[in-house]
């Protein structure tokens, strides 16, 4: 009986090493692959998504979306703390507000950077203001854009509204989000 028994269970986990062996592995968006680490890694814009930055932990990659978006890595730092990286095609006179569209076109070039000497690019934009309603709560957004090769590489933020939050996403996630970290 003890050998029934314990056959049965043998079979058992072996039938279930299979099956869990079986699963295909996730299919990755076009342009981006994942170390055995579980970095996801865009190689185009040196953009690197890791396990974690700061106390924020990566909860997936999404893929292509909306004109000009090729991947958006997405962060969890607890309720309404939200982090994202965002790698995306330059498409001129696309954005969500007017403030992103100047930004992109400085980033990229196309109208003269203030403050930047003659010969010089500005390789780092920053907006901040209003995000999203997320689960019935207005939410503060702030965007760290930056420059890489012929793509654009948004370092996100989305907290609540009160200045506590605020500091939290810009100290846990914006200061360490950066394409090539």
């Amino acid at each position: 009986m003890r050998q029934a028994l314990f056959a049965g269970v043998v079979v058992a986990l072996a039938t279930a090493t299979v099956a869990a062996a079986a699963e295909p592995a996730p299919v990755l968006p076009s342009g981006w692959t994942q170390d055995a680490g579980g970095t996801y890694h865009h190689p185009d814009s040196r953009t690197l998504c890791h396990p974690a930055l700061g106390s924020y932990t990566l909860t997936r990659l999404d893929g292509p979306s909306e004109p000009g978006i090729l991947g958006v890595c997405v962060y969890t730092g607890g309720t309404l703390r939200i982090g994202l990286i965002r790698v995306r095609k330059f498409i001129d006179g696309v954005g969500e507000t007017p403030l992103t569209i100047q930004n992109d076109r400085t980033l990229m070039g196309l109208i003269p950077a203030q403050g930047v000497p003659p010969g010089g690019k500005l390789v780092e934009s920053f907006r901040g203001g209003p995000g999203p309603i997320i689960e019935g709560t207005q939410t503060a957004q702030y965007v760290i854009t930056q420059h890489a090769g012929d793509l654009l590489v948004d370092c996100i933020s989305q907290t609540g509204e009160d200045k506590a939050e605020r500091d939290f996403g810009f100290a846990n996630f914006l200061q360490g989000c950066s394409p090539s970290k």
